[in-house]
């Protein structure tokens, strides 16, 4: 069965690298910035070459693209594509 939707992973960087133009940071700046908020966690510093190649790797993790979305202030559902307007939720 083909899922009704899809994860748009170009917009969500289209979205991410607008945003950064905006607020004038370079990316080693924005990584800082998304970075900053899980300093004393167990979670893993993104790197400015994952936030600069999204869209050229094969996968992104979960953590990334939602460390992304909070920086972002926006939602996953936000960025989902192919939704079977006639489907009803179930």
């Amino acid at each position: 069965m083909k899922p009704l939707f899809q994860f748009d992973m170009r917009a969500l960087h289209a979205a991410l690298d607008h945003e950064r133009r905006a607020r004038g940071l370079t990316w080693d700046q924005l990584a800082a910035e998304i970075n900053t908020p899980f300093e004393h966690t167990p979670s893993i510093p993104i790197s400015v070459g994952t936030l600069r190649t999204m869209t050229a790797k094969r996968s992104v993790t979960g953590g990334v693209v939602l460390q992304v979305l909070r920086w972002l202030g926006r939602t996953p559902e936000s960025f989902l594509v192919g939704r079977d307007q006639g489907a009803r939720a179930q």
